[in-house]
């Protein structure tokens, strides 16, 4: 063969690799724009619809709401006595989406005590961001959070904020689009809502210490996914929840759900 035979040859090399890296290339750009612009679209959203429930045995005398995303979802309503226990929330919410809704069961519902768990979404989101819009994501958040701290103890309800676990196993998917930036957010978002906590005087709950010391001492598994919590982390989390908000309770003043 020639050198001329062994240029094409090598030119329809070329060919076939560009057209195989087409073939794969071209959809999965799709799939991430449109993973991009759902994740966004989520963030960006202020008025996500919410489900509360509620578990009373009448007459009780403290009222515990969790707010959050899927993880308050799962999350099994813990059973303390004199206690009535609820969650409003909303799988995929965002602190922006939530908060507002949020204030608005504080305003009508009056809870002794109110726990926060928002954020993971919102850092999903946010790490497909440019950085600018990233930091413009962080301060909203934090703004949110700051209102309805305010409000909650304007209207004498306890506020619990939490610490929010970064994802403990991220998926491939996850690791090629969301990861590290995802998980620096996380980061940040955790020390600013500790901040908060301290300078409103509100209790912070570092569930991501807890569900970290709890499976390093122990064979229990925490996670069910890469977000999601397993029945036994729950309840090692209620259990911490439990010790946290009992001494707020006042059995002698009766509380109508």
């Amino acid at each position: 063969m020639g050198l001329l035979g062994s240029t094409r040859l090598s030119l329809a090399k070329l060919r076939a690799w560009v057209v195989c890296l087409a073939i794969v290339t071209i959809p999965a750009g799709f799939l991430y724009a449109d993973y991009r612009s759902r994740k966004i679209d989520a963030l960006l959203q202020t008025s996500n619809s919410a489900q509360l429930e509620w578990r009373s045995s009448g007459g009780d005398a403290c009222t515990l709401l969790l707010v959050g995303d899927s993880r308050v979802a799962q999350w099994p309503l813990p059973k303390l006595e004199n206690w009535a226990t609820g969650k409003l929330y909303r799988p995929g919410g965002t602190m922006t989406g939530l908060a507002g809704q949020a204030r608005q069961a504080v305003k009508s519902l009056r809870p002794t005590v109110i726990l926060v768990h928002m954020g993971v979404n919102d850092a999903s989101a946010a790490a497909l961001m440019a950085p600018a819009d990233s930091h413009a994501a962080m301060e909203r958040l934090i703004e949110e959070a700051k209102q309805l701290v305010l409000l909650s103890q304007s209207r004498g309800t306890r506020v619990v904020l939490t610490s929010v676990p970064a994802a403990r196993k991220p998926t491939l998917l996850e690791r090629l689009v969301l990861e590290p930036r995802r998980k620096t957010f996380i980061r940040q978002m955790n020390q600013r809502l500790l901040r908060i906590a301290k300078l409103s005087q509100s209790t912070y709950l570092d569930l991501a210490a807890i569900l970290e010391t709890e499976n390093d001492v122990s064979n229990v598994r925490m996670s069910r996914d890469s977000l999601h919590w397993t029945d036994d982390a729950y309840t090692i989390i209620n259990s911490k929840l439990a010790e946290t908000i009992n001494p707020t309770c006042n059995p002698n003043q009766p509380h109508e759900v």
